[in-house]
């Protein structure tokens, strides 16, 4: 017999699971956070339970402009390698975020802190499960490297939620929520450098967010303020 060829038709591909959007903005990292939440007393710091499966997420080398090695660093790896802790009020967690040394900062449950608050070099921030959440203040990067923060939720700030700034650089927000605040949700500003801001839901707020933040401020902006987004989801944000 002769004629055309039968050309098989290619298997069908399955079909991929439904998630919900709470989990695909928490993915693996609050997948991993849940299984090792620790169960000792609240109001301290402690080794968490497992660390390692935490840390292994945690330490995920970050893409886009955060994920390039310049000024010193090979990507953005945050408090990799360093102590993991696991913090329950805004004391602890603040004393950590101001020590020098790296280290990997595990949130459970709502800490309630006012205005901007430092954050030193060499730190991973990491909620753990879906109920982390940082209200009433935000996070301030001045003159940092190397931060990496995931996996929280961010309310209510009196000022910004994340000040990225004067030549701060490697950082990256990831799987983050952010609303609600009275200035900008992540402002990235003042020669800030190599940021990467993936997988978050902005939500109820008007300022979003600023990469630079005046055009006079050419000579310390030209050159820098090299940021990736992808996979953000705005959502009733104004501008």
């Amino acid at each position: 017999m002769t004629g055309t060829p039968h050309t098989p038709r290619p298997p069908r591909l399955p079909r991929l699971p439904r998630i919900s959007r709470r989990g695909l903005l928490a993915g693996t990292a609050a997948s991993a956070a849940s299984a090792v939440l620790p169960t000792a007393g609240a109001g301290r710091a402690r080794a968490a339970a497992g660390p390692a499966r935490l840390a292994a997420v945690a330490a995920q080398s970050a893409d886009g402009f955060a994920g390039v090695s310049a000024l010193g660093l090979t990507g953005t790896t945050g408090g990799a390698g360093a102590p993991v802790v696991t913090v329950t009020d805004a004391d602890t967690f603040l004393d950590y975020c101001d020590r020098n040394e790296p280290y990997v900062i595990q949130v459970a449950g709502t800490l309630r802190i006012t205005s901007k608050q430092g954050v030193r070099s060499n730190k991973t921030i990491i909620g753990l499960g879906a109920d982390a959440e940082i209200t009433g203040g935000g996070l301030d990067l001045y003159r940092r490297h190397n931060v990496i923060i995931r996996n929280l939720r961010f309310t209510h700030a009196e000022d910004d939620a994340i000040s990225i700034q004067q030549s701060s650089h490697h950082v990256w927000i990831d799987h983050c929520e952010f609303s609600s605040g009275a200035d900008g949700l992540i402002d990235i500003v003042r020669g800030a450098d190599y940021v990467t801001v993936s997988w978050n839901h902005f939500h109820d707020h008007s300022k979003t967010m600023l990469i630079g933040h005046s055009d006079a401020n050419g000579s310390q902006d030209r050159g820098t303020l090299r940021v990736t987004f992808h996979h953000n989801f705005f959502d009733g944000t104004d501008q």
